[in-house]
């Protein structure tokens, strides 16, 4: 499935080791938004010191970072809205009615921007009988 439908938009990137079949190359960077500036704090983060590696999973529908910047960017993701970081579990839960308030995140692999949208990453838990929903989590997961 491509998300616009165009097949010129298809990316191949490379898979360094046959025997791991899911490994890309290194992600470079993360953006929060298309701004420089996302909350009051730079909103690009260039990884070349240490790039890491980038899994191709289609089996999990969250996003596993590497320790440590998967918990930096849900903070950045939420600062200044309502949030609660379960440590236990790796969540970040946040109000369902600020969703708005959220911006698309991208990941640079080989020299390309990925783009993994709000709806991509947000995820809301059944109602289970109740009228109104207030409680999401942020489909990134910290790999520690």
């Amino acid at each position: 499935m491509i998300k616009d439908g165009d097949e010129d938009n298809i990316v191949w990137v490379p898979m360094p080791e046959a025997e791991f079949f899911w490994e890309s190359d290194k992600v470079e960077g993360m953006q929060i938004g298309t701004e420089s500036r996302y909350r009051g704090q730079t909103a690009e983060y260039s990884y070349k010191s240490y790039q890491h590696p980038a899994i191709y999973d289609t089996g999990t529908s969250l996003i596993y970072a590497p320790a440590g910047l998967g918990y930096e960017l849900m903070t950045r993701l939420t600062k200044g809205l309502d949030r609660y970081y379960d440590r236990e579990s790796g969540f970040m839960y946040v109000s369902c009615n600020q969703k708005q308030h959220y911006e698309d995140v991208y990941l640079t692999i080989d020299g390309f921007k990925f783009q993994v949208s709000v709806d991509d990453y947000w995820y809301t838990f059944p109602a289970a009988g109740r009228e109104t929903q207030d409680t999401c989590i942020l489909g990134f997961l910290d790999d520690e």
